[in-house]
């Protein structure tokens, strides 16, 4: 019997593995998971996580509109202040799941793709090869 990952062991448990994670139990623990995070109760959104240092969240930020830069700008300041005082946003206005997603990240529950990040990568990986023209 082989052990080795492309084996019949390991087709065995790749195969489990894709079931579970397209189950309704690791659903429900990725919603607690995201609610027990705290980001939903201080009104941060998923994309306002990712570190703006680099190259390409730098230029999908670039790319997104002023309105979406002030919204982003004041969830910021906003967290910032009630961290301080150690509070958390009324219910009303805590973020919900639906409103996670946002234009830079991929949003693996909804299906949206971000077009932003995406098109910058693509540019990104084209830039050489118009280059070597």
């Amino acid at each position: 019997m082989s052990t080795s990952v492309g084996g019949f062991i390991g087709s065995n448990l790749l195969s489990s593995l894709r079931t579970f994670r397209g189950s309704k139990a690791l659903a429900a623990f990725n919603d607690w998971h995201a609610g027990a995070m705290g980001h939903r109760a201080l009104g941060l959104k998923m994309d306002d996580l990712i570190p703006d240092e680099g190259p390409i969240v730098q230029e999908a930020l670039r790319r997104l509109p002023p309105s979406e830069i002030q919204e982003r700008l004041f969830r910021y300041r906003r967290a910032y202040s009630l961290s301080i005082v150690q509070q958390e946003l009324e219910a009303k206005d805590q973020i919900s799941a639906a409103e996670v997603c946002s234009r830079i990240i991929v949003c693996e529950n909804s299906g949206q793709i971000d077009d932003l990040s995406e098109t910058a990568v693509n540019q990104r990986l084209e830039r050489p090869k118009l280059d070597s023209l």
